[in-house]
């Protein structure tokens, strides 16, 4: 039998390596900054539908007229829903609510006035 010749690879130079380390290192970052962008984007989606909530308890506060200050837990999040006289008009109401994430910061809050019947 004959003996197959096999072709040689030179080594591989210092800038080679260094080419190849770069291109990695550029594609480690770029998908660093995506799964930024993802886990940013996910905590938004719960943050716009804890707000969608909160507009939510004020129309329904308003159509059955329940005129009373509470704080109601929704997902990670808290509403704080207060309920009180406008000041030198007793007929109106000013209905505030806070939504507050699970460190107490406050992320939106909504102020309306309704009359009180």
């Amino acid at each position: 039998m004959a003996l197959k010749k096999y072709k040689t690879v030179k080594a591989s130079s210092l800038i080679e390596t260094i080419v190849a380390m770069i291109v990695l290192v550029l594609v480690f970052l770029f998908s660093v900054m995506i799964v930024n962008n993802v886990m940013q984007t996910a905590s938004l989606g719960a943050k716009t539908k804890a707000t969608l909530k909160m507009y939510e308890l004020l129309a329904e506060t308003k159509q059955y007229k329940t005129y009373t200050s509470e704080n109601i837990a929704y997902e990670n999040f808290t509403i704080d829903k207060q309920v009180g006289a406008k000041p030198g008009n007793e007929a109106l109401l000013i209905l505030a609510f806070e939504l507050k994430d699970e460190k107490g910061l406050v992320i939106g809050n909504v102020k309306e006035e309704v009359l009180a019947q």
